[in-house]
């Protein structure tokens, strides 16, 4: 097997036809990283989530990283990175596109149901935001090389 870098164009060539990645946050020295699913438009991954410990983090510490892959065996695989900052969209226009981009599948609706948490129910209201990507970078195994 041969690990190999991919140039960015090939990065977001992949990530065209992905919707799940994961999204790693931090704050106060705690990492957190949970699966999300992204509606892209170069060079931005727009979100949604509720009132939680994800937003919470967001907001707090803007640095984010992002991970999406595709594995077909142990040597057939690719992995992209993006390093990246939270932005909040505000303004009914920019919620409205956000959702526009997010509501053409329905993978976005176990986000917004009602949930427990810790015995609490939580308040199922959304909020929209936006990962910019700073940098990506990827690579890729290649079987018998």
């Amino acid at each position: 097997m041969k690990v190999q870098d991919i140039p960015s164009s090939q990065c977001w060539s992949f990530l065209g036809s992905r919707r799940l990645g994961r999204l790693g946050c931090a704050l106060d020295n705690k990492p957190y990283v949970v699966p999300v699913s992204f509606a892209i438009q170069n060079p931005y991954f727009f979100a949604f989530t509720t009132k939680g410990r994800k937003a919470e983090y967001l907001k707090e510490n803007p640095l984010v990283c992002l991970q999406f892959d595709e594995i077909a065996s142990p040597q057939s695989w690719t992995s992209v990175i993006v390093e990246g900052r939270f932005e909040e969209i505000g303004g009914d226009a920019e919620q409205e596109h956000a959702h526009a981009l997010l509501e053409d599948a329905a993978w976005w609706e176990p986000g917004y149901v009602q949930t427990t948490i810790k015995g609490n129910l939580r308040p199922a209201v959304p909020f929209h935001f936006r990962i910019f990507a700073e940098k990506i970078s990827g690579r890729q195994g290649i079987p018998g090389a």
